[in-house]
């Protein structure tokens, strides 16, 4: 079955319109605390070794505005044939 492109572009553009609405909420979050919001390292390399995301979440928030608009295709063939999956995964055949 088909689905109706118009609401199924309309759902998409809600998901990223929300996702931009959060990504500024964690924004003004990060520069308006007064403490760490996240666990920091002595300079070794591990997840915590930024004390906040804010440099990639500003990098993300220009992405997202800068293609909110833009079109989700080119559709690739291998996913929109039957058996796509199929197409897609090795099976072990």
């Amino acid at each position: 079955m088909k689905k109706d492109a118009p609401a199924e572009r309309a759902r998409l553009a809600a998901a990223i319109a929300a996702e931009i609405a959060n990504t500024r909420r964690w924004l003004t979050f990060l520069s308006a605390a007064r403490s760490e919001a996240f666990r920091v390292t002595n300079g070794d390399e591990t997840p915590f070794l930024y004390k906040t995301p804010a440099e990639d979440l500003t990098l993300k928030l220009e992405v997202m505005q800068a293609h909110a608009n833009d079109s989700p295709v080119p559709y690739l063939k291998e996913l929109t044939e039957p058996l796509s999956v199929r197409n897609l995964l090795y099976f072990g055949e």
